[in-house]
């Protein structure tokens, strides 16, 4: 009997984790129906790592009182629960990994957590446990069940101290 061997791409997942940008990016300025949220990519146009200071203009912000994206993005929030949000695009039924890096300078005083719903400030996907300053890294699967768009938000817990968010990746998983 001939047996049948079985090898396996060592880039396969490298391949399946970047087929998110693949599928939405076409260049240019963010956009939530062209480019995706991430970091590690060959275009700087990419939200999610903050080192220029540009990613303000793609998140609207709700009860947060200073913003600022240099390096990190610091929110100070007016009230608990302020956040700030972008919309994503998705694939209906497709699995994501959200990861990023709460308070990656320590300089945060208050705490956050990071949620993905289906409308601005929603946690009804799937939300971070709280975040703590420190350097934290969170990382969120979830299935996009009937959606095309998401909602990625960012939360300050503690009502007039600040988060700090950085290093934003989704792929799909």
């Amino acid at each position: 009997m001939l047996g049948l061997g079985s090898s396996v791409n060592n880039e396969e997942g490298y391949a399946k984790g970047e087929r998110y940008r693949e599928r939405y990016h076409t260049g240019g300025t963010y956009n939530e129906t062209t480019n995706p949220i991430g970091r590690e990519g060959k275009e700087e146009d990419w939200i999610g790592e903050f080192t220029l200071g540009g990613d303000s203009s793609s998140f609207t912000f709700v009860n947060a009182s200073e913003v600022s994206f240099v390096g990190e993005f610091k929110l100070r929030t007016g009230a608990t629960d302020g956040h700030a949000w972008n919309t994503f695009s998705v694939v209906p039924y497709t699995s994501y990994t959200l990861t990023c890096t709460y308070d990656k300078t320590t300089n945060a005083n208050g705490t956050g957590r990071v949620d993905i719903g289906t409308s601005a400030g929603d946690d009804s996907i799937i939300a971070s446990s709280e975040l703590a300053a420190g350097n934290t890294d969170v990382s969120l699967t979830f299935n996009s069940a009937n959606n095309n768009y998401l909602y990625l938000n960012l939360v300050g817990t503690t009502a007039g101290k600040f988060s700090y968010f950085d290093d934003i990746s989704l792929k799909e998983s």
